[in-house]
């Protein structure tokens, strides 16, 4: 599990009590923590108190075999709390049983350093508006509308508002349609083709 080490992202693999069984440095970074620091730590260690009950709620997620997304504050080591998107799946073992979870830690901060790099502006060819396409690039790593708002410093109806309109101008009805049309139509390179659908100013 080498390779986890170069991720930009945090990794972390906790059992099924919630006691950690393995971090990445970016993960321990975020912490102010070295990684080895955080093995046999419970997350609720790294969270303030009012989170617990959505950790426990989304532990209780990995347990059924479900994954999920949430926004939380981490607790870093010298006191300060750092807003994080948390992406969490089971961890299974080789007969397929769950035994913990695995999440993947962003920080909120980097999550919107990305929306503004993408282009301000209409882009000539595709029907969607900057927003549309912050939310058609951003819902490919989350799981749901309320993480999604969150990461975006947005309501759930904002969101739901932005994809509905999508999913309207790309002739889709699903998310998972959305990024298919988002990507073969290309909007951000600024053209819109796709094999089921043309829109304005395709070519």
């Amino acid at each position: 599990m080498e390779w986890l080490e170069g991720l930009e992202v945090g990794v972390g693999v906790g059992d099924l009590r919630g006691v950690i069984v393995r971090a990445n440095r970016f993960l321990a970074a975020l912490t102010g923590h070295l990684p080895a620091e955080l093995v046999g730590r419970s997350v609720h260690e790294l969270v303030p108190a009012t989170a617990w009950p959505i950790i426990e709620e989304h532990r209780a997620l990995r347990r059924a075999g479900q994954a999920s997304s949430f926004r939380i504050d981490l607790t870093a080591k010298a006191g300060s709390a750092r807003p994080v998107l948390v992406q969490g799946a089971p961890w299974l073992d080789s007969a397929g049983q769950v035994v913990g979870s695995v999440v993947l830690v962003t920080p909120v901060r980097e999550i919107r350093a990305g929306f503004a790099r993408i282009p301000a502006g209409r882009v000539a060819g595709c029907p969607l508006t900057p927003r549309e396409r912050e939310v058609a690039t951003a819902i490919r790593g989350v799981e749901s509308t309320r993480a999604l708002a969150a990461a975006m410093g947005v309501s759930t109806h904002t969101v739901h508002a932005h994809l509905q309109s999508a999913f309207r101008k790309l002739g889709v009805s699903s998310r998972v349609g959305l990024v298919g049309a988002f990507d073969c139509g290309a909007c951000a390179e600024g053209r819109f083709v796709c094999p089921k659908r043309r829109g304005p100013g395709a070519r």
